[in-house]
């Protein structure tokens, strides 16, 4: 069962250092998501900040995905693909034990007070 279409490979490389605004991940991301390349001018016009916002966003849009799709009873291969990728996906964004509605929540509030959340808290 596959969930997005994201370079899994990246992400778990992404997974191995602590979250932050990598900006080859980003624009990657950004470059699949629209189907447009990396440097194309509507991504350069926008502040980073947005394109983060967004990423982040679109990954814990990801995770909960997979935790709905986890209570379908997949078979087990689907399901250790799913948890691997719940586990990639929550490492990059630093979880570990929080709701990935609080972490959101912290996410959003940190943006909108125009500066990158506390990845330490």
């Amino acid at each position: 069962m596959s969930v997005g279409s994201f370079d899994w490979t990246q992400i778990q490389k992404k997974a191995q250092k602590p979250p932050d605004t990598d900006l080859g991940i980003v624009q990657s991301w950004w470059s699949n998501k629209y189907n447009r390349p990396g440097n194309d001018p509507l991504f350069m016009s926008r502040p980073f900040a947005l394109h983060v916002r967004e990423f982040l966003t679109d990954l814990v849009d990801m995770a909960q995905t997979i935790q709905e799709q986890l209570k379908l009873a997949p078979t087990r291969e689907e399901e250790q693909d799913m948890r691997e990728r719940l586990d990639t996906i929550n490492t990059v964004l630093g979880i570990k034990s929080t709701s990935l509605r609080t972490w959101q929540e912290e996410v959003e509030v940190a943006l909108a007070d125009g500066r990158l959340p506390d990845w330490e808290a």
